[in-house]
């Protein structure tokens, strides 16, 4: 096991079993990468982070927590969540300009009106990691890049949402088929994300 990598309640050859051959050398290569800059990896035998939200992955810069029981989307979240760590050891700018007082927020729903920056900030940390994403995907030839796309401006247009509600709301999942037939196939701008589209948000209402 290579150093400083936590691999928890599971078996690191088991879990690898069940994925696709370019996953398994992207999974190698990220491995090597953690123990280079002393990162951590924590594998949870969890359907989710937690119930709120239904998170199975989580990033704060220096460790990586994945949630790996009955997860479609798991090597698509986990290349999102090491984007947000290849982030974090380069220093981005998106990630240290994040207002990272807008997660608090969500979580106890106090938004307010004057935290349209700090909503752009995260917008823009998301956005950068997913171009990230579409990257290696190409680079390991990882999944469906279209519809990775359009699930990653569904999530861009998702904190719009939670802005005008105020809270991060309580869902299965914010990846509602009604809402993906809306989105592009191309990755959206932070120009197109300076504007709220309310036909889209009329969609988040109808169908979390």
């Amino acid at each position: 096991m290579l150093n400083n990598v936590m691999l928890k309640k599971m078996n690191y050859y088991k879990f690898l079993k069940r994925r696709s051959e370019n996953f398994k050398k992207f999974f190698e290569w990220s491995l090597k990468y953690c123990e280079k800059h002393d990162k951590i990896l924590e594998f949870r035998d969890v359907s989710y982070l937690r119930e709120d939200g239904k998170h199975i992955g989580n990033c704060d810069g220096n460790k990586i927590i994945m949630a790996t029981k009955d997860n479609k989307r798991f090597e698509e979240i986990y290349a999102h969540e090491f984007c947000h760590l290849m982030q974090a050891v380069e220093h981005a700018d998106v990630w240290v300009n994040t207002d990272n007082n807008i997660y608090n927020k969500m979580g106890d729903g106090t938004i307010q009106t004057s935290d349209w920056n700090a909503i752009l900030s995260v917008i823009a940390v998301e956005r950068d990691c997913e171009k990230r994403v579409l990257a290696l995907s190409k680079k390991w030839g990882l999944f469906d890049n279209e519809m990775y796309i359009q699930n990653s401006n569904l999530y861009m247009h998702f904190y719009h949402y939670v802005y005008l509600i105020g809270r991060w709301p309580s869902c299965d999942t914010i990846y509602k088929k009604q809402i993906l037939d809306r989105m592009p196939t191309k990755l959206l701008t932070m120009k197109d994300m300076q504007k709220i589209d309310m036909s889209i948000m009329l969609l988040f209402d109808k169908y979390l």
